[in-house]
């Protein structure tokens, strides 16, 4: 009976798409859900796949995955990012195992700081095919630590320049070495001190 077994694989074939469209609609639905930028690359360095998660702010254009699918790395992302981000590549698929990645890029003329974690995609075949990418923006968390170090900074800037202040015997020498110090601080190499001259109205820059 050709006609009934043609039917049945028909629809064995119907049963198997019908699952696969769901399975993806559900996966889709999942990542579309997270928060993180997810993509993925094939072992040429073209995206598969790219999900950048909806933006904060409603004057940030939401980026599509056409953007990114079929483009090359290296021609889609900053050049600094797609060269750590191929090393990351090549690390992983050399050991195929999962490694984190960090990287900063400016992002609508503001620098933003991410952290990532690059996984093979294997096949069911236990083929590599490629790597996924899942990407969390940390710019806060950075930024908090900056400010905390640059308080710890000025903290310790403040107790040195007082300690000068009680060990020199010298006002003008506390005060070089307390601008020096400033200096280093601030990143700056000359400091302008203006003083007026007693009992005149002309000052001298020193």
């Amino acid at each position: 009976q050709p006609g009934l077994i043609e039917r049945d694989r028909q629809l064995v074939q119907k049963k198997v798409d019908d699952a696969l469209r769901d399975s993806e609609s559900r996966l889709q639905s999942l990542v579309t859900s997270i928060s993180d930028l997810v993509f993925a690359v094939d072992l040429e360095g073209c995206f598969l796949f790219y999900h950048a998660p909806v933006p904060p702010s409603a004057d940030t254009p939401i980026v599509s995955m056409k953007e990114f699918v079929g483009y090359r790395v290296r021609d889609t992302m900053p050049t600094a990012v797609a060269e750590v981000l191929e090393q990351s590549i090549e690390q992983v698929t050399q050991t195929l195992r999962t490694h984190p990645l960090d990287y900063s890029i400016e992002v609508d003329g503001e620098l933003r700081y991410f952290s990532a974690r690059v996984s093979p995609m294997i096949t069911e075949k236990m083929k590599l095919m490629g790597v996924t990418v899942v990407a969390r923006d940390i710019t806060e968390t950075v930024e908090a630590q900056q400010r905390r170090q640059r308080v710890l900074e000025l903290d310790q800037l403040s107790r040195a320049i007082t300690g000068t202040f009680f060990q020199a015997d010298s006002a003008d020498v506390v005060i070089k070495d307390a601008l020096r110090q400033i200096g280093e601080f601030m990143g700056v190499t000359r400091i302008l001190v203006f003083q007026p001259r007693e009992n005149d109205s002309i000052v001298d820059c020193t």
